[in-house]
């Protein structure tokens, strides 16, 4: 079976330290598509917008981790079938 692929689109502009456990403003800029998604994902769970991109972001670097470390992730479908996702960053 061929791997479902994810390619979530990352930008490298700009770099900055932020301490650990601190807050920091940041503005972004979102296509259309990911302001709609986060609009959605925001709405389906009673948090902001905001919420919703840091929870993405979150689990970003989770998988980001994971993944260097030679985890494997596997999505299980409706019927049961287990399938290799391919998760390529560009």
């Amino acid at each position: 079976m061929t791997p479902t692929v994810i390619t979530p689109s990352i930008g490298r502009s700009s770099r900055r330290s932020v301490e650990d456990g601190a807050r920091a403003k940041i503005s972004i800029s979102l296509t259309g598509e990911a302001a709609m998604a986060a609009e959605a994902i925001a709405r389906e769970h009673s948090i902001t917008e905001g919420e919703a991109v840091r929870r993405a972001i979150a689990v970003l670097k989770f998988m980001t981790e994971e993944m260097a470390r030679g985890t494997v992730f596997r999505m299980q479908t409706p019927d049961g079938e287990s399938e290799r996702l391919k998760i390529v960053f560009t």
